[in-house]
């Protein structure tokens, strides 16, 4: 059964994450996937701590709850969901975005 990993129901890998530690890189990644016509099978979106809330642009670019990485997947020939994100923020001390009372 080679299906998205993350669609599958039952034990196993959900996903496997690659991070780009600049922005740019990302973007770059994003737009090879795009030339070869690799679709995505989620995304480009940004994560948030609201995983409940959703809301996606003209362009399909979605917002999900707060502040985060931004992110897309796609899988790989044998059905392995890959991530592809990238940090856009950098929390130093308690806020909406981050309300860890530890910081």
């Amino acid at each position: 059964d080679i299906t998205d990993t993350a669609k599958r129901h039952k034990p196993g890998l959900h996903h496997i994450a690659f991070e780009f530690p600049e922005r740019e890189d990302w973007l770059l990644a994003m737009e090879g996937v795009k030339a070869k016509g690799i679709p995505f099978v989620s995304g480009p979106y940004v994560h948030g701590h609201e995983a409940d809330y959703y809301e996606a642009d003209d362009n399909g670019m979605g917002f999900v709850g707060g502040s985060g990485s931004h992110a897309f997947y796609i899988c790989d020939p044998d059905g392995n969901r890959l991530e592809f994100y990238c940090w856009m923020m950098k929390v130093t001390q308690k806020s909406i975005a981050a309300p860890n009372p530890d910081l």
